[in-house]
């Protein structure tokens, strides 16, 4: 990282204030941790992508929001918590965001004021640490490795099922994954893991699914198809969340590219994104998916309304284009 702030041009973080609410991690000997009203300060922060799973051991309300501005312990994190404190501590900065601690659960107007704010809080955050390899916030990411002659990667970890966190990834300026059996970096300027390659260029930025100018005068949206496509072969738990859990990488590409967004499409290249189809030979890459439709070509039940039906996000299933 310290390579990464010293060298890489692409990688400056302008001052930037916190989120609303943070985590005061305090100091490595500490037992202590309080949530914060950040009050528009700036610092340097650490922002969590994980996996919920079935863990909801530690979520604030608007009933205890109190009680943790006043402080808790280390013991009262689940692990995946508990581990992200200490990464942060280890690098000397006192503040993280975790998204089920800092914005309050089951209250609609503050989702709605946060959720809007998602794009800066994953695109000013000195890292992203990504709990790759944990299903459940109860699992913890710090996990002892088998010795092994040469790492490989984990094929689907958990993280990367989990379609709220696409956008995270998107939008991080530095991110850090823990995998099962190795680590791997990503800024905006270079990927490296453990397998030992340095410097592999990096195609999961926001600027890589902005539409790119063609020689006719035109526009290509390919690199948007393409994150549609990674996109709806994940797992989300609640089906009203298929455009609300994309939304900060469209309000990005939509402010990079002056174009409007309609439900999932572009009015810039309206007809193409009209041509997706269901993609019944791919299936889901979690195990098991709470969407009401396994992509099998069984008939789905639409009970609420999720987009209109002219738009891929109103299939409950893969895509592809």
């Amino acid at each position: 990282m310290a390579k990464c702030e010293r060298k890489h041009k692409a990688c400056s973080i302008t001052n930037a204030p916190l989120p609303t609410r943070a985590i005061d991690v305090g100091s490595a000997d500490s037992d202590t941790l309080r949530l914060v009203e950040t009050a528009g300060q700036t610092s340097k922060y650490v922002a969590l992508s994980h996996c919920w799973g079935k863990c909801r051991a530690f979520l604030t309300t608007r009933a205890n929001l109190n009680d943790r501005k006043r402080g808790f312990r280390m013991a009262d994190l689940p692990g995946t918590f508990r581990d992200a404190v200490r990464v942060v501590r280890s690098l000397g900065i006192r503040y993280v965001w975790i998204d089920s601690v800092c914005i309050l659960q089951g209250d609609v107007d503050d989702w709605e004021i946060e959720s809007a704010k998602m794009a800066g809080v994953y695109e000013n955050a000195t890292l992203v640490i990504a709990a790759a390899n944990a299903a459940d916030d109860g699992e913890g990411f710090l996990k002892e490795r088998k010795r092994q002659y040469m790492p490989t990667s984990d094929p689907y970890p958990p993280l990367h099922n989990r379609a709220w966190t696409l956008q995270e990834r998107y939008l991080s300026i530095r991110i850090i994954f823990f995998y099962s059996l190795n680590l791997q970096w990503e800024c905006k300027q270079a990927v490296w893991h453990e397998l030992g390659r340095d410097n592999v260029r990096n195609n999961r930025l926001v600027q890589e699914i902005i539409p790119q100018p063609l020689e006719n005068g035109g526009l290509s949206y390919c690199g948007w198809y393409k994150m549609v496509q990674d996109y709806t072969s994940r797992a989300i738990t609640y089906e009203t969340d298929k455009l609300p859990a994309l939304s900060a990488l469209a309000a990005r590409v939509a402010q990079e590219s002056k174009d409007t967004y309609l439900a999932g499409i572009w009015k810039g290249d309206l007809l193409r994104g009209l041509l997706w189809y269901r993609e019944v030979r791919r299936r889901f890459r979690a195990q098991e998916s709470s969407l009401p439709f396994s992509n099998t070509g069984e008939k789905p039940q639409r009970k609420v309304f999720i987009a209109p039906s002219w738009s891929w996000a109103s299939f409950p299933g893969a895509v592809g284009y």
